[in-house]
């Protein structure tokens, strides 16, 4: 930790964690993100490899959410889709729907933003494409009209 502290603080600042399937799961991230002031990204995908079912989501959210308090950013998190099968760690062309509408259901309320940053193979298409499903979803109202031409 007192390398850390060695680092120039313009630097500090720009750091942010982000949790992983294989080396460095949610609560190894938030333990640093929490012990050092550093954001942390919550990867929905990696999340679910590792931990498909062993953690309230609940309780690591209000974690995570916490890590961006000395942070003028809004709170962050990716998502991607598994490429074959829910423990494929590869990223899909493009995002489940479901998947990600699940997690924002379960999140709800508790942040007044979130930036969704996109992991996927065909980029700007998948994110098209993900605009579409959404619009579709009785339970969105993320997208509106007004909002995007596609």
């Amino acid at each position: 930790m007192e390398n850390f502290e060695k680092i120039p603080k313009v630097l500090q600042q720009m750091l942010i964690l982000e949790n992983d399937d294989t080396v460095f799961h949610i609560e190894d991230v938030l333990y640093l993100g929490e012990k050092l002031q550093i954001p942390v990204v919550f990867d929905i995908h990696h999340h679910d490899i590792h931990h498909p079912e062993d953690y309230s989501l609940q309780d690591i959210w209000g974690r995570v959410v916490q890590t961006w308090n000395h942070s003028p950013l809004p709170v962050k998190i990716h998502v991607s889709s598994p490429k074959e099968g829910k423990d494929d760690k590869r990223h899909h062309d493009f995002i489940d729907v479901t998947r990600l509408m699940s997690f924002l259901n379960d999140i709800k309320g508790t942040v007044d933003h979130v930036d969704v940053m996109i992991e996927a193979k065909m980029k700007d298409e998948a994110l098209i494409q993900l605009m579409q499903d959404l619009k579709k979803r009785a339970d969105c109202s993320l997208i509106s009209e007004a909002s995007i031409k596609l």
